[in-house]
């Protein structure tokens, strides 16, 4: 079995519950109590096994494929093939190689097995492949290796689990690989896990399930946080890129931001940390390899790491809303400023011109009846006492002000 997250997101049309592909037995029922947040099934179609080209087609006697949609709308694809039972440890390694290593050119008939995927989920977008992990579930020859010879049983694992891994890295040996001790009874049961691939004999189909279930929701998370640490350094690049050259637009541009750091931190909230332990189904067996799987690929440094960015990210998102407040709060001051001084001018030219009407209003032997108001000649000592104290007023507004700015205490690195 073959287990990949996809992109991009797809929407829940369709979907049903998990139950539908995985069959949990007793565990079922947590399923049904939280089926919102477990992963959606979109699509579970047989396929052809003639179609397929690639591994080892002569071995292979069924092809199941099945698409399940996490609570964020993450897609997983699961890939169901099921050997003749005669198939060796070698004729296993050269089909998982096939999966894990060429999974971004699967073949089915004329195309891709992910453009025949998209067809059937009616996606206009190409499906692309991320993060895998391959499992082998024994069948009966296997088994019986695994269990009564521990010898066959070493060489079997060390085929499977160090050779797909020595593809990579040349150093298959030296791959770290689990055997979570709850999940190995001798000669009944046995696990054995790598970054790479598990191997499962002797369990029950249910307690199978259980073990995909654990496996699919790592492989789905980590797609995720690849996706929430590319989004969040989109985010902060088109911040940074963006222009802006008023306040509105650095309001709606912070706003962006905001908008996308939340949608990061849902992610991870139920698209990862959701599934980091067994809140959602308590059992001891997937505890166990829970705990081995996450260790083996180490994502709780992952989550730990991606926390971090998006915690810095946050606080870049605090100083810039702490900026942007300072800016908007002294565009206020100088509005006011600008609205008290339009007040005050207002106030000046309205007193003299008060005095004067007044003066020149009232019936008085000063006020010649044959002059003009403006005859500046002769009512200059009017004009005048109506004037100089306002000038007076304003002359002493500013030396003071002067005196004010001069007397201010001054930031070291500031110049005004």
């Amino acid at each position: 079995m073959s287990i990949y997250s996809l992109s991009p997101r797809l929407p829940a049309t369709g979907s049903s519950s998990l139950a539908a592909a995985l069959d949990l037995g007793f565990l079922q029922r947590f399923v049904h109590h939280s089926v919102n947040l477990f992963p959606s099934v979109l699509l579970d179609a047989e396929a052809k096994p003639a179609k397929f080209r690639g591994g080892t087609v002569a071995a292979l006697e069924r092809l199941r494929t099945v698409v399940l949609r996490t609570s964020r709308g993450d897609p997983v694809l699961i890939v169901e093939a099921h050997l003749a039972d005669t198939a060796t440890a070698g004729d296993i390694l050269a089909h998982l190689s096939y999966m894990h290593y060429e999974r971004d050119e699967l073949a089915y008939g004329d195309g891709l097995l992910l453009d025949w995927l998209a067809v059937r989920l009616k996606t206009q977008e190409p499906l692309r492949i991320g993060y895998a992990h391959q499992m082998v579930f024994a069948g009966e020859s296997l088994t019986h290796e695994i269990m009564h010879d521990g010898q066959r049983r070493d060489g079997a694992v060390e085929t499977l689990l160090r050779g797909l891994a020595a593809q990579t890295s040349g150093l298959g040996g030296q791959v770290g690989v689990r055997l979570p001790g709850p999940l190995n009874i001798e000669g009944r049961t046995y696990v054995a896990n790598s970054r790479y691939a598990t191997v499962v004999a002797g369990w029950s189909p249910s307690v199978q399930n259980a073990l995909i279930f654990v496996a699919l929701t790592v492989v789905a998370a980590f797609g995720v946080l690849r996706g929430a640490r590319s989004l969040a350094f989109h985010a902060l690049e088109h911040d940074l890129s963006a222009p802006m050259t008023t306040i509105e637009e650095a309001r709606e541009q912070h706003a962006r931001l905001a908008a996308d750091l939340g949608e990061i931190q849902l992610d991870l909230s139920f698209g990862v940390e959701a599934y980091l332990d067994s809140v959602l189904m308590p059992d001891s067996r997937m505890d166990s390899f829970r705990t081995s799987y996450h260790e083996v690929v180490g994502i709780e440094a992952a989550v730990a790491n991606t926390s971090q960015i998006v915690e810095r990210l946050r606080a870049v998102i605090q100083a810039r809303s702490s900026v942007l407040a300072e800016a908007s709060r002294e565009r206020e001051e100088r509005r006011d400023r600008v609205l008290t001084g339009l007040l005050a001018s207002v106030s000046l030219l309205a007193i003299p011109l008060t005095l004067l009407l007044a003066f020149f209003g009232v019936s008085s032997s000063d006020v010649g009846p044959d002059r003009s108001m403006l005859d500046l000649g002769y009512y200059w000592p009017v004009y005048a006492l109506a004037w100089v104290p306002i000038g007076v007023i304003v002359l002493v507004g500013v030396v003071l002000r002067r005196r004010l700015r001069e007397a201010r205490p001054r930031m070291r690195g500031l110049d005004r």
